[in-house]
């Protein structure tokens, strides 16, 4: 996605250059929700296969919760990676760092 709003700016065309955002942006959002569903859905086994069962008792209920919260940020996490993308296509880095630093503070 960068080098494509990278080239599309630098020959003129700022429609294309949105266009490619918008279409990266419901590709994440899309994305992040199905890995958010699987995650959530395939929570037991995703813990099995890492060794966590629920005989561990306590410490297997605090790794569930875990991959829930995780799961959830998902749609979140992908949707910056796309800005960071976009703002370094405009040749922009600064944008992303204060966003990273503000969102981090």
């Amino acid at each position: 996605m960068t080098p494509l709003i990278a080239a599309s700016l630098a020959s003129g065309d700022k429609p294309r250059a949105g266009r490619v955002t918008l279409q990266a942006l419901a590709i994440a959002t899309a994305a992040g929700a199905g890995l958010c569903a699987a995650l959530i859905g395939g929570a037991d086994g995703a813990l099995s296969a890492m060794g966590a069962d629920p005989s561990t008792g306590e410490l297997y209920e605090y790794a569930r919760q875990y991959l829930f919260i995780r799961a959830t940020a998902a749609p979140a996490a992908l949707i910056m990676l796309v800005g960071q993308g976009a703002f370094r296509g405009m040749l922009d880095t600064r944008t992303p760092l204060a966003i990273t630093v503000g969102a981090n503070a």
